[in-house]
């Protein structure tokens, strides 16, 4: 009896996987095909689909993130030891679209970045949770605290099983010294998965999002020939990228690094 439960626990499994898949390799190319071919919107799609992540250059003005910016740095103060939105090694904001609702209209009335969410999430801008305003800073005894416990994503990992993506919207320039984003193109592809094997069978077994933990997708990576992209560039510039790439936040070397998030 056991043995059966667990078969059709994983005939469910594989079937939810599937149709996932089925709808996604359906939305893209239905929605590809009114896109005109080597537009800035056909490149940045076809290199989500094809790496996992995009970046779009530019997509803020100066002039318009500094003052955005200011207002932010104002309402939301560097925590000390004590408060909840402290970190070892940075800060995080939850749900800044609250107190600042033009960066959500700014991020999502975009026409580049809704096309490529009607493509890539089941509900398209309806799948939208919130808005972060995140700090990352160095901190000299970082390296003394476990990657994990850290809390902001410095172990490879991925958020989910679900092919979604996250916005990240470039406050001040970063660059390979200041803790960028960090991910392994192609990784979202099961086939393509540098480890595929260990990456499937966490995947596999979080499914079902009642019992989902994202603690369960975190993994260890000895390879260090792995072939991973660390996402640079200047502020104003937005960086989009599926979830279920491997990626993780690089060890803050220098300075300050301030980024806005859009979780979908």
């Amino acid at each position: 009896m056991v043995k059966v439960i667990l078969m059709l626990n994983n005939i469910i499994k594989a079937t939810l996987l599937a149709k996932h898949e089925v709808q996604r390799y359906r939305r893209f190319t239905n929605s590809i095909k009114i896109i005109k071919k080597n537009s800035v919107e056909y490149k940045n799609l076809l290199e989500l689909k094809n790496n996992g992540y995009t970046i779009i250059k530019d997509f803020i003005e100066p002039n318009i993130l500094n003052p955005i910016v200011d207002k932010l740095d104002n309402f939301y103060k560097r925590p000390n030891l004590d408060d909840p939105n402290y970190r070892v090694g940075g800060a995080r904001w939850q749900n800044i679209e609250i107190d600042f609702p033009e960066l959500k209209k700014i991020l999502l009335e975009n026409n580049n970045v809704k096309k490529i969410i009607k493509i890539y999430l089941e509900n398209g801008i309806n799948d939208f949770k919130k808005l972060v305003y995140q700090h990352s800073y160095y901190e000299k005894d970082l390296n003394d605290h476990n990657k994990k416990e850290i809390g902001l994503g410095r172990a490879w990992h991925c958020d989910t099983w679900k092919n979604e993506i996250k916005l990240m919207l470039f406050c001040t320039d970063i660059d390979e010294t200041n803790g960028p984003l960090e991910v392994i193109p192609k990784s979202h592809n099961f086939l393509q998965n540098p480890i595929k094997i260990d990456y499937a069978k966490k995947i596999f077994s979080t499914i079902y999002p009642s019992k989902f933990n994202s603690d369960n997708l975190y993994f260890t990576i000895n390879n260090e020939s792995l072939k991973s992209r660390k996402i640079v560039g200047h502020k104003g510039s937005l960086a989009i990228f599926n979830t279920r790439c491997l990626h993780k936040a690089s060890i803050l070397k220098n300075g300050l690094r301030k980024v806005i998030w859009a979780y979908f």
